[in-house]
């Protein structure tokens, strides 16, 4: 289960995590909120420990009935939050492979490059 790999990440050294049922505009702040999706045109610049960051777990891979194609992006506009993406093309010369993202490894870049000073350059590189 998801539990099983997130209760891993409960480290002092982590940022924390919350899964809830509830939705994230009703236990966050909405300007304090930065939702993740590969669609969004804004790149993510830094990550600051007094944001939430949402991580959109549909994977768009595949086109699924009743799945918007953008639905990270567009369950950020429906609830007016700003989007950004992880700045993957700028750093990473994609060659051959997967650019889908599990979970686990977005809530490692972010980690990562919050630990590294906001540098994504060693992050991606790492």
């Amino acid at each position: 289960s998801i539990f099983r790999h997130l209760g891993s990440l409960e480290n002092p050294r982590n940022l924390g995590v919350i899964v809830s049922d509830q939705n994230y505009t009703d236990l966050f702040e909405k300007d304090k909120i930065v939702y993740l999706s590969p669609d969004s045109d804004e790149v993510l610049e830094k990550v600051e420990p007094d944001m939430t960051y949402v991580i959109g777990a549909i994977v768009d891979r595949v086109p699924e009935r009743n799945i918007p194609a953008y639905a990270s992006l567009e369950a950020s506009q429906a609830d007016q939050i700003k989007a950004y993406r992880l700045p993957l093309d700028e750093y990473i010369d994609w060659k051959s492979g997967t650019r889908f993202l599990t979970l686990l490894t977005v809530m490692k870049i972010l980690q990562m490059n919050y630990e590294n000073d906001n540098n994504w350059k060693k992050t991606l590189e790492t």
